[in-house]
């Protein structure tokens, strides 16, 4: 799970953060909320294997991972937040 693939998907999503910012990147996505999209993706996925042992822990990670994300998701231009839109539609996680 990461900010790309949260949902079930119809179509692959990019399998690589090089590829899905290359992607992002050439439909006019900031560098900065790419870098930012990255990161926390990379937040996810070391975060979430210190808690996956700990039910309680790891409901609380996914939490607080949730509130961050949609921190950073609602601090977007209207540009990006548009180009992120887009990109999660084309790759059915827009449910």
């Amino acid at each position: 799970m990461n900010v790309f693939s949260t949902f079930p998907v119809f179509i692959e999503p990019p399998t690589n953060d090089f590829r899905a910012g290359a992607e992002l990147k050439a439909m006019g996505m900031s560098p900065a909320v790419i870098h930012g999209l990255a990161v926390l993706d990379a937040n996810f996925r070391t975060g979430f294997k210190q808690v996956s042992e700990d039910k309680k822990a790891t409901d609380r990670f996914i939490k607080d991972f949730q509130d961050e994300t949609d921190k950073f998701i609602n601090s977007m231009s209207p540009k990006d937040k548009q180009i992120y839109d887009i990109y999660k539609k084309k790759y059915g996680m827009d449910q």
